[in-house]
This record gives structure tokens, C-alpha cells and sequence, in this order.
């Protein structure tokens, strides 16, 4: 009994993490077209062309958000991203995606940033890198998807109860690993 008790609770947690899965599946698509799909030289070129145009469009620190007068002057490459916001500096570009609980985008500062270790900012060609704040790069769409974990989750629950299952039915509870 206590092996279908387990596999239940294994089951929901698994549903859970799908449920968490599918939740954060646009903003992974989202990250994976800036990053894999996207002309790097063309966006940098475009973020330099910003600067340069910042006193034209009338921006002194401020931000340009996805609508509205300074947007529609911008180069066709950057309206093209569906875009939060970006922040013009004195240090330079940042063009911001998502919303809410989590954002990510492309940096083109004057001086490189100190990545930390692995988890960013990641350079994507000389001047121009990419961020998140989670903290990790995201996954190559022409790469092979691993087994997401919630699948393991769901195999291993229906695994115990039907362990769980097979003990009832014989009167001796299986052990796991026996």
C-alpha cells in the first residue's frame, strides 16, 4: 500500500513539473530564437545605430518600450523581436524580453561584462552578449531533447504503484530493488 502511496504522490509531483514545463515553454522558445536564430551582427549594428540616433529620438536614459513613436523609428531587425523594452546608457544597450517573473535579452555594452562562471552573461559574437535571470543558457533547438525530468517523475510513480499493485494481488508487497 505504501508503494502506491508513494507512486500517487510521485504522479502528482510529476504533473506538477510538466505543469511548470509547459508554463515556461514560450519564454525557452523565446530565448531559443534571440539566441540561435538570430543575426547578431545585424542586431549589434542596430543597437550601435540607437546610440548614435539617441539625441535624434529624443532619448536621455530612458527606456523604449514595444509601442509608440521612438519604436517605429527603429531599424526593421529590432521591431522585429517582439520586445519589452530597451534601455539606452552611457554604457550602453540592453534590449529586455518577457515580463513578469522573468526577463532575458542582449546586451551591447561599451565594455564586456564579468561573466559569472556559467551562469552569464554569455557572449555571442565581440560586443554583443546575451542574459537571463535565471542564470542558464538555453537549450539548442537542433539538438536532440533529453528526457525532461517530469516524464521520469510520471515513469517512476506509475512504476511504484504498479509495484504496489502486484503486491496486493499476491499478498506480499514488493521491496523496491528486490
Amino acid at each position: 500500500m505504501r508503494l502506491i502511496f508513494i507512486g500517487v504522490l510521485a504522479l502528482a509531483a510529476g504533473m506538477f513539473w510538466r505543469f511548470g514545463e509547459a508554463l515556461l515553454a514560450p519564454a525557452e522558445a523565446s530565448e531559443q530564437q534571440l539566441v540561435y536564430r538570430t543575426n547578431h551582427a545585424k542586431i549589434l549594428e542596430a543597437c550601435r545605430w540607437i546610440e548614435a540616433k539617441r539625441a535624434t529620438l529624443g532619448l536621455k536614459g530612458e527606456t523604449i518600450d514595444n509601442v509608440g513613436a521612438v519604436h517605429d523609428a527603429l531599424p526593421d531587425v529590432v521591431r522585429q523581436l517582439d520586445l519589452e523594452l530597451i534601455r539606452v546608457e552611457d554604457t550602453g544597450v540592453m534590449i529586455y524580453f518577457g515580463g513578469g517573473f522573468g526577463h532575458w535579452g542582449f546586451e551591447a555594452p561599451h565594455t564586456d561584462p564579468t561573466p559569472q562562471d556559467d551562469r552569464g552573461p554569455w557572449q555571442l559574437i565581440p560586443g554583443r552578449w546575451y542574459w537571463n535571470e535565471w542564470g542558464r543558457f538555453p537549450r539548442d533547438p537542433a539538438k536532440p531533447v533529453r528526457v525532461r525530468t517530469s516524464t521520469l517523475i510520471l515513469a517512476g510513480g506509475l512504476m511504484l504503484i504498479a509495484a504496489g499493485i502486484g503486491g496486493l494481488r499476491t499478498g506480499q508487497p514488493r521491496q523496491p530493488g528486490a
